[in-house]
């Protein structure tokens, strides 16, 4: 057992040796307590509040956090015409919002599409390296360059997808999946209160 200053703790003034596993324990143990106040935080909004807008803007927010990318957006699926309609942002400055609003995002141009159908999420470590499409190309000139995208359904029905990104290449999240109760809630809540 190793007795390094990096290894050693205090409990009520006794000193402690953590064994050389329990830092990795410790840091995952934080990541989940911070998944689960920002799964509190969506809830409480969903459960306080008819504003679909407002639960969504939340959900987006600390999608944002709990990826560790720089911003995030809702893209709604408007399945009558088979196209995604960006709607609440986080993190991303007016220019880049403007330019995706702008956009004519086909269901099958995108990982949107692919996110959907698959009905799992998708990370993407180097969007240069998908192929060409406008929302991957509005993406790359705001200097973005790793996405994670997460379908939201409701029962069989998409909703929509969110998209997290971020400037730096890689897999947000380190690999896990952070919004599968993000997913999930959403899903449930809409199936509850299907008005919303």
């Amino acid at each position: 057992m190793s007795t390094s200053a990096e290894n050693r703790a205090s409990i009520g003034g006794a000193p402690w040796s953590r064994p050389a596993g329990a830092w990795a324990l410790l840091e995952e143990l934080q990541a989940r307590n911070r998944d689960l106040t920002a799964l509190g935080e969506v809830g409480r909004v969903v459960s306080s509040t008819l504003d679909l807008r407002a639960v969504l803007k939340t959900i987006v927010d600390r999608a944002v956090v709990l990826s560790g990318t720089d911003g995030g957006s809702i893209f709604y699926f408007r399945e009558d015409i088979g196209r995604f309609e960006p709607g609440e942002t986080t993190g991303f400055d007016e220019e880049t919002v403007a330019r995706f609003r702008k956009l004519d995002i086909a269901t099958g141009q995108t990982g949107l599409g692919e996110a959907i159908a698959q009905r799992q999420p998708l990370q993407h470590p180097d969007i240069h390296r998908r192929p060409r499409n406008p929302l991957g190309d509005a993406a790359l000139k705001a200097g973005l360059r790793a996405a994670l995208i997460v379908p939201l359904l409701s029962g069989d029905a998409p909703l929509g997808a969110g998209a997290a990104a971020s400037p730096f290449g890689g897999v947000p999240c380190g690999g896990r999946d952070p919004h599968a109760g993000l997913r999930r809630s959403v899903g449930d809540r809409a199936r509850e209160r299907p008005s919303v």
